[in-house]
């Protein structure tokens, strides 16, 4: 019986009897109970709640007998507290010997199963929708789609530009999120690349504290040291990727718009401390001329204090005018690296009004005269104006363009879009060659998110046919998504999305097609006209006539 197996008695070897004048504690019956336990259950940290050193704490409360579902071996003792055993009244659930009646510690644990009718159904549901699955896939299972396997610095001559972007939103997403961010945008500059590889941190929060932190940590990449015997875009991408090694472990609890001042040992791993401390050990750039190497760290001591100083505090942008600023190398012609900031106007609109996608009351708008051209466009935007109540615009020459013609995550992309094609479009930007005409790849990097030194060395590829020849038929790549908090084994809620990624998607993949979920992708945008960057869009509303209008907007390259 259970009583019998999970009994625990006790052989004293040593008798020890306590006599005391004074009791402290309540009086009455007390009841102590010996449980012995597996180790494994006793080291293992998600058995204890609350606990740091994965042991029972004073007061802690326990789930109520029988406790054979948790115990290998249970004894109990009573007695009275505090109280002569003469003249104290009998104890309940006790028995003579001063054992508590061990039936009542231990009893038949029923096993659970679960072949039940709930559980049936799902699985059922589960196989029928992985049958289907594989009926619809399966040409593409046994013939996966071919493709270019390798990165060669080659293919990139088949490109324009190579644009990643990292999306900052606000609320969680401060400076430190945006450094951790762009660390891994820059790590990720494809080695010998042959066409412009633009890293741009596009700023929808609108905050003043963002943008003068960018330009910091491009004073570091300024002063990265051109010696050594290797190459500006060598000793950058060294440094970059013992910078990203630094901080790819960073969680939104140590970083993020919720921190108030950063722990001093996350200061220093964010801010390059640490990179820079180890470089100079492992990398012998002890030997590089020491004015080099004191210009780097005081850029570094710069990005430093700032981080160090009124983390999280912000002050808004003047709300209606766009922010736009560039960084280019030292030597233009050492890397292929360009660093942009953008921030879109972000004008305050009445909260009575909808907010439309087209000039309505309450929008905020400009005007684009005949034949303007792209390169008119950011001071054209300077010029904006609210639409209100009765007071019409009866200008018949200009063309209102809403501001924001599409709000969110999808706006700003697409003001990015349209602000490098204008960068690109520059004379001292142009190959004069066939490049000039060629497909360009947009990657997305969700602030929160950060790419890691081998994403594009293992994403361009995709794009490419087995001879190396530019596939222009693949229309994006979707990367899985990492959360290192979230292991496998724990991971019961699917955080990391494995469902989508490590399923669906590898499916979708043997016969060439995944869906794409925003951050981690990366898309091939085909030569446009780039002779202006406004296009007409029909009204979802009909007007008053019921006739359906086309109106004047920016160029829409993701869709909301």
């Amino acid at each position: 019986s259970e009583d019998d197996v999970r009994a625990m008695t006790l052989v004293a070897s040593n008798m020890l009897t306590l006599s005391s004048n004074s009791c402290f504690g309540k009086r009455g019956p007390l009841y102590l109970v010996a449980c012995a336990v597996n180790q494994s259950i006793y080291d293992d940290g998600s058995q204890w709640k609350n606990t740091k050193d994965m042991r029972f704490q004073p007061g802690q409360k326990v789930m109520p007998p029988p406790f054979n579902d948790r115990c290998v071996a249970v004894a109990g003792r009573c007695g009275q507290a505090c109280e002569p055993s003469e003249s104290a009244p009998p104890i309940p659930h006790c028995l003579p010997n001063g054992y508590i009646n061990q039936s009542l510690l231990v009893d038949e644990i029923p096993i659970q199963y679960n072949r039940k009718t709930p559980v049936f159904l799902f699985a059922y549901v589960l196989l029928l929708g992985f049958a289907v699955k594989t009926i619809m896939l399966c040409p593409g299972i046994f013939k996966p789609y071919r493709r270019c396997q390798y990165y060669d610095p080659e293919m990139t001559e088949q490109l324009r530009y190579i644009l990643v972007v990292g999306v900052c939103g606000g609320a969680d997403e401060g400076k430190g999120t945006m450094i951790r961010n762009t660390i891994g945008m820059v790590a990720g500059l494809p080695p010998e690349c042959r066409c412009r590889f633009h890293v741009c941190n596009n700023e929808e929060g609108h905050r003043m504290e963002m943008l003068a932190c960018w330009e910091k940590f491009c004073a570091v990449l300024t002063n990265i040291p051109n010696q050594g015997g290797l190459s500006y875009e060598d000793n950058l991408r060294h440094f970059m990727q013992i910078w990203c090694d630094e901080t790819k472990t960073m969680r939104l609890d140590s970083v993020g718009g919720k921190v108030k001042k950063l722990d001093p040992t996350i200061l220093s791993r964010l801010s390059g401390k640490t990179t820079m401390s180890k470089i100079r050990k492992a990398s012998n750039w002890e030997a590089f001329q020491p004015e080099w190497l004191s210009r780097l760290e005081a850029a570094i001591d710069v990005l430093h204090n700032d981080l160090d100083t009124n983390y999280n505090k912000f002050s808004p942008m003047t709300p209606h005018l766009d922010y736009v600023k560039d960084w280019l190398p030292p030597d233009p012609d050492s890397t292929s690296l360009r660093m942009h900031f953008t921030s879109r106007a972000k004008p305050r609109e009445d909260p009575r009004n909808i907010m439309v996608q087209h000039v309505a009351v309450g929008t905020w708008y400009y005007k684009v005269p005949p034949n303007a051209t792209p390169m008119q466009w950011l001071d054209l935007r300077k010029n904006c104006q609210e639409m209100v109540y009765s007071q019409p615009d009866d200008d018949d020459i200009n063309t209102k363009v809403p501001l924001r013609s599409s709000h969110g995550k999808a706006g700003g992309l697409n003001f990015v879009d349209n602000y490098v094609t204008i960068v690109n479009d520059r004379p001292e930007n142009l190959y004069h060659s066939d490049q000039d005409d060629a497909p360009s790849l947009y990657a997305i990097a969700d602030a929160r998110h950060q790419f890691q030194p081998d994403f594009f060395i293992s994403c361009v590829p995709c794009f490419f046919d087995v001879d190396g020849t530019l596939n222009r038929f693949v229309g994006f790549s979707q990367a899985p998504q990492h959360y290192p908090e979230y292991a496998d084994k724990f991971d019961y809620l699917d955080n990391n999305n494995a469902q989508f990624f490590r399923l669906n998607a590898m499916i979708r993949n043997c016969c060439g097609g995944v869906s794409s979920c925003g951050t981690n992708g990366m898309w091939q945008v085909h030569p446009r006209n780039n002779s202006t960057i406004w296009q007409r869009r029909r009204k979802r509303v009909r007007d008053r006539d019921s006739r359906r209008r086309t109106e004047l907007i920016e160029r829409e390259q993701f869709h909301t």
